[in-house]
């Protein structure tokens, strides 16, 4: 056996090793190889934020109260003779820290949860809603997210102090069908307002979809806020984007 046959044997049994290394290595560069030299630059991140989160509700009624705290965000009105209140929730997600600010967003899907835990009005997660099934004008059949367009914080928005949003541009949301229903909500256009900062935004509000609410009964929306007991019902963010 001479010895350009050992060099050619143990050349050949090399390149079979290294070619299943790669094609079962998943690290950016063994992905550059198997793409011809052409990294993936497509990326993926959830932002699912606990108590550091950053959402509250306001209130009508107590127009000076802060509730930073409440472990649900809700959009409720309500009318009983000469009283009435109305509620409505900001939310934002400290999307620039986690994506650079050149990223190409391909995709963003905001998941609310329902508040099944935490009751108003001996009832749980959404209360006489009506969807877009129902041809009653007098009923509201969606809801909407509309874009902040100046500061707040959590700790001290109230009704009084509420902040700017832009009234013509939102997201507009059929309303649910069942009592427990969840959401998934494309805001890819929310994530690259966020990120280009042309104009600034500051997250969301929420409120219904309509004037003014003509019936006696309570109507609410309910979903879990970053406060709530369980974890996995935390409001989310799923962003996927590639670096330009």
């Amino acid at each position: 056996m001479t010895f350009f046959y050992i060099y050619k044997k143990i050349k050949h049994d090399w390149i079979i090793f290294l070619s299943i290394f790669i094609l079962s290595c998943s690290h950016p560069i063994c992905e550059d190889i198997k793409g011809g030299g052409e990294v993936l630059k497509t990326k993926s991140i959830i932002l699912k934020p606990g108590s550091e989160g950053k959402d509250a509700i306001i209130s009508y009624r107590y127009p000076d109260s802060n509730y930073a705290s409440s472990k649900s965000l809700s959009v409720i009105t309500w009318k009983y003779l000469r009283n009435r209140d109305f509620e409505n929730s900001f939310f934002d997600f400290d999307i620039e820290k986690a994506i650079p600010v050149n990223a190409k967003i391909n995709k963003a899907v905001l998941k609310l949860y329902a508040d099944t835990i935490n009751q108003f009005e001996t009832k749980f997660g959404h209360i006489n809603f009506i969807n877009v099934d129902n041809d009653n004008d007098n009923d509201i059949k969606t809801w909407k997210l509309n874009y902040i367009t100046s500061s707040w914080t959590e700790d001290s928005i109230t009704w009084n102090n509420q902040p700017q949003i832009e009234e013509s541009d939102f997201v507009s949301v059929l309303g649910p069908k069942y009592y427990f229903q969840a959401f998934e909500i494309d805001v890819k256009k929310f994530v690259q307002k966020k990120l280009r900062k042309s104009p600034q935004i500051y997250g969301f509000k929420m409120d219904f979809d309509h004037g003014d609410n003509s019936s006696s009964a309570t109507i609410a929306l309910r979903f879990c806020s970053s406060d709530h007991q369980k974890s996995e019902l935390w409001p989310e963010l799923s962003i996927e984007y590639e670096l330009e």
